[in-house]
């Protein structure tokens, strides 16, 4: 008989928590219809929730791995085929004093930026001044 799955803990940082409800808050007022929005949040967190079975299915994202300091993972939630996506970024751990364990760290309807644009280097460029001619 093979082994069962492993199952993780799915927990939610309170920067996930403010996340979804911000956003439920904001379909609520742009739809003009808080059920609509209530709905939503139950399925993306009934969608989190199913994370507990499976998360290394996701790839770990470099840079999201550097901006958060962890192994980090993405998860995209729609609500039907046309709706706009939403990123959930986790965190697992395999060995914890807990046992496995999924950490939620953000939720958002654009994917998270990074302290530096694309391209910047690690210093802020100065002004070039031209050298005095001789």
């Amino acid at each position: 008989m093979p082994d069962a799955p492993q199952t993780y803990a799915v927990r939610l940082t309170a920067q996930a928590r403010q996340d979804i409800f911000h956003a439920a808050e904001r379909l609520a007022e742009l739809a003009n219809d808080p059920p609509l929005a209530r709905a939503w949040a139950e399925a993306l967190y009934e969608a989190v929730a199913r994370l507990a079975t499976n998360p290394r299915a996701y790839t770990v994202l470099a840079r999201e791995t550097r901006l958060f300091g962890q192994d980090t993972q993405r998860m995209l939630f729609r609500r039907s085929a046309g709706a706009a996506a939403y990123y959930v970024l986790f965190a697992v751990a395999d060995a914890s004093a807990d046992g496995p364990i999924v950490t939620i760290l953000t939720c958002s309807a654009r994917q998270p930026q990074t302290a530096k644009p694309r391209g910047s280097s690690q210093h802020p460029r100065q002004p070039v001044t031209p050298a005095p001619s001789a």
